[in-house]
């Protein structure tokens, strides 16, 4: 299956996206490999694509701490990014998001009274005069990460779980998977 594996998930009309932990996907799938030559099996695609993922689009792999479908203990996995699909099948099945029907209307005036009767704001959920802030560290450096340890087991814990996300990382790329550059 010819899916373009993207290293940026954009959405610029309000778009709504998912994300799934590739482990709450394998006991669906008969096969083992799940990557061939940088790509999604056919299988996956499929099982995506019935998830309301938007395989046409593309679609974003990372690895990250997340919690699974299984679990609420949140742990590392290879999480798979997507938009949601648009098409009338998916819209009118009961299952698209409500993100996905105000998303799918091209009238800006209409989505932003859609996201007001839904409790939203346009300009937060479309991310429209959005700024990044700068983390500011107590002693007045700026850093991309701020992490509050409090004891040695939490900074441990915090290097283990790097290093399993590292490891994971590396093997995804050594098998020809682009991943995300910021998840």
């Amino acid at each position: 299956m010819n899916v373009n594996i993207r290293n940026d998930i954009d959405c610029f009309r309000g778009e709504s996206v998912l994300r799934i932990a590739l482990s709450d996907l394998l006991p669906y799938v008969q096969q083992k490999e799940v990557f061939v030559n940088g790509q999604i099996t056919e299988e996956l695609g499929d099982i995506l694509h019935s998830l309301g993922f938007d395989i046409d689009k593309g679609l974003g792999v990372d690895v990250g701490l997340c919690r699974t479908l299984h679990s609420k203990i949140p742990s590392v996995n290879v999480i798979i990014v997507g938009w949601e699909r648009c098409d009338r099948q998916w819209m009118n099945s009961g299952k698209a998001s409500v993100q996905a029907h105000i998303g799918r209307n091209k009238d800006s005036y209409l989505r932003g009274m859609l996201y007001s009767l839904s409790g939203q704001s346009m300009k937060q959920t479309e991310g429209l005069n959005a700024h990044k802030k700068d983390i500011t560290h107590k002693n007045g450096d700026l850093t991309d990460k701020c992490y509050i340890l409090n004891s040695p087991e939490e900074i441990k814990w915090q290097k283990d779980i790097e290093s399993q996300i590292e490891k994971k990382r590396k093997y995804l790329v050594s098998i020809g998977v682009t991943l995300l550059s910021n998840l």
